[in-house]
């Protein structure tokens, strides 16, 4: 996964990672774009199937729930990106 930020992006929501070890935060976007911020310039990006306005990190930073304003809900592993349905 590879990240150029000067690529327009709308960003929806953000959520920290409590264990630094994955990384800092997980951002979204409306176009499905799903970001792993890890420090300064460093970042993993996915697409997920949803057009996300919500996210949330397990205690344990290894998935996210991305969220849609339709209610669905899409869980992600957060350093591969790939995402299940709920």
């Amino acid at each position: 996964m590879c990240f150029d930020p000067s690529a327009p992006v709308s960003l929806n929501a953000i959520a920290a990672i409590r264990d630094e070890t994955t990384g800092l935060a997980v951002v979204v976007g409306d176009s499905g774009r799903f970001i792993l911020w890890q420090g300064e310039d460093k970042f993993q990006t996915a697409t997920v199937a949803l057009a996300a306005s919500r996210v949330s990190v397990s205690p344990d930073g290894t998935w996210a729930a991305v969220g849609d304003v339709e209610g669905r809900v899409l869980c992600v592993d957060v350093l591969s990106g790939r995402g299940w349905r709920t």
